[in-house]
C-alpha cells in the first residue's frame, strides 16, 4: 500500500467507527497531511547481523549499562549511505518545508514511525515512539543510534516514505561473559564503558545472538597495545566475570513444558536399570512383546527399565541349560564305581 493510500483506508476506518461527526471533524487533518508521508503499519528495515563466532569493526553509539547498549557496524557503504541520509533530513527538517510534516496529535502512538528532533545536537533523526509520557512529552527512540529519549511533541515530524529505504543502523548488544557486582549494574560501570568506547573504532567478536542482542567481546586499541574491555572492566572493578551455572542446576526460566507429540502417556512407561556393572543381565522376567524398547508397566512411573532380549534369546538359554545338565549327568555317571 502506498503512503497516500493508508490515508484513505485510516479515514473510512474513522467514519465507520466514531460516526459522520468525528470523521468530517478529522478528514480536514488528513486531507492536509502530504501523501509522501508515512502512515500506520510501516517498519524500518532491519540491519544485516554479523554471523557468530567473526571478527568485524564497530562504534558503540549508545550505552546504558554493558548489558543494554547499541553499536553501529563500521562499514564504508553503510557510514556513507548514513551521512547522506542525515544530510537529506537537514535539508528538509531544518527548514520551512519540513513545516508541512508537522505531526497531529491524533497519530501518537507507540511504534508509530517519524522524525524527531534530538535536543542535543539540534538535528533531524528517523526515529519510532516508544511511549506516551503525557500530553505535552513523547519517548522515541532514534533507530540508527539506539538513543532513547523524551522529547516534546513539538519535536515530532512526519516520517517522509522515501527515508524508508535505508536498513535502521543501531543494533542492540551486550557485553559477553561479564555481570554487574552488584544485583544491578552501577552507574560508575557505564561512564567507564562510555569513556573507553565513545567515537572510538573497536574490533567485536561475536558469542551469541538472542532475541536479536548481539554478545559481543570488545577490542580497542591505544598506544601500539590491545584494550580487551570486558576484561579491563573486570580488571578495574567495574564488573566481574559471568559465573557458569552448574549443568545441575535449573537456569531461571527455562523449565518449560513437555509436549507430547508420540500420542502415549509418559507415565504408563517405566525404565530401571539394575546392575550398573552388567547390563546383560538387567531385569526379572522376559518381555518378547516389546524387544529392544521401554515396556508398558504398572510398577512405579519413576524407574526406568531397559530390556534389550531377542526374539529366540530366551529359547537359546533354555537349550544350553538342558545340555549343561545333560553333560553333567554323564559326567557323573562316569564318576560313579
Amino acid at each position: 500500500m502506498e503512503p497516500g493510500q493508508i490515508w484513505k483506508v485510516y479515514a473510512f476506518a474513522e467514519r465507520e467507527a466514531q460516526g459522520i461527526s468525528k470523521y468530517d471533524s478529522k478528514m480536514a487533518i488528513l486531507c492536509s497531511l502530504p501523501q509522501d508521508s508515512v502512515g500506520f503499519g510501516y517498519k524500518y528495515r532491519d540491519s544485516e547481523i554479523p554471523l557468530l563466532d567473526q571478527y568485524f569493526e564497530v562504534y558503540v553509539s549508545s550505552v546504558c549499562t554493558p548489558h543494554k547498549m547499541t553499536i553501529q557496524l563500521r562499514d564504508k557503504e553503510q557510514n556513507t549511505a548514513l551521512e547522506e541520509l542525515m544530510d537529506d533530513l537537514e535539508a528538509i527538517y531544518k527548514y520551512p518545508e519540513g513545516e508541512r510534516y508537522f505531526f497531529p496529535t491524533s497519530m501518537i502512538a507507540v511504534n508509530q514511525l517519524c522524525c524527531a528532533l534530538y535536543l542535543e545536537d539540534n538535528n533531524w533523526h528517523r526515529a519510532i515512539i516508544t511511549g506516551v509520557i503525557d500530553n505535552d512529552f513523547i519517548e522515541v527512540n532514534y533507530i540508527d543510534y539506539g538513543s532513547t529519549l523524551q522529547v516534546p511533541k513539538s519535536c515530532l515530524r512526519l516520517l517522509k516514505a522515501c527515508f524508508l529505504k535505508l536498513p535502521a543502523a543501531a543494533l542492540d548488544a551486550k557485553l559477553a561473559n561479564v555481570e554487574p557486582l552488584e544485583d544491578k549494574w552501577s552507574s560508575a560501570s557505564r561512564d567507564r564503558l562510555l569513556e573507553l568506547t565513545s567515537e572510538k573504532p573497536l574490533i567485536a567478536y561475536c558469542t551469541e545472538i538472542k532475541n536479536k542482542v548481539l554478545s559481543l567481546f570488545l577490542c580497542g586499541h591505544k598506544q601500539r597495545s590491545d584494550i580487551h574491555i570486558n576484561d579491563l572492566l573486570v580488571q578495574e572493578e567495574y564488573a566481574r566475570f559471568a559465573i557458569p551455572k552448574s549443568p545441575q542446576t535449573p537456569i531461571q526460566g527455562s523449565e518449560g513444558t513437555f509436549q507430547n507429540i508420540s500420542g502415549f502417556d509418559p507415565s504408563d512407561f517405566v525404565t530401571t536399570v539394575e546392575q550398573i556393572h552388567g547390563l546383560d543381565q538387567v531385569s526379572e522376567g522376559s518381555h518378547d512383546e516389546y524387544p529392544n524398547e521401554i515396556y508398558p508397566t504398572d510398577g512405579d512411573a519413576s524407574k526406568i527399565a531397559f530390556h534389550q532380549v531377542t526374539e529366540a534369546g530366551d529359547h537359546k538359554d533354555e537349550e544350553e541349560e538342558d545340555e549343561d545338565k545333560e553333560t553333567q549327568e554323564r559326567n557323573e555317571k562316569k564318576m560313579k564305581p
